[in-house]
């Protein structure tokens, strides 16, 4: 299934799961290193035959990170901080 899309996002991964996706889609060095720890929000994205880093950082100060997270621990932990 993956070796036939056109558009994969791919985040952090485990060691044996990015050995598959290196052999699937022929990743650097450099390119299994995105994946193995990167920070939230990071990782490759394939469009094509094309292969490129991405950042989505959100400030988890602000309402958007507040909206977004899908993070359990975060969701209860700014939930706490709204009760009165």
């Amino acid at each position: 299934m993956l070796s036939n899309t056109e558009f994969i996002i791919m985040l952090k991964q485990a060691k044996s799961d990015l050995d598959e996706l290196s052999s699937l889609f022929n990743l650097s060095y450099q390119q299994q290193r995105q994946l193995l720890n990167p920070i939230k929000g990071a990782g490759l994205i394939r469009a094509g035959n094309a292969i490129v880093p991405f950042s989505n950082t959100v400030d988890p100060t602000t309402k958007l990170y507040e909206l977004i997270t899908t993070d359990p621990v975060e969701r209860h932990r700014l939930r706490q901080d709204v009760s009165p």
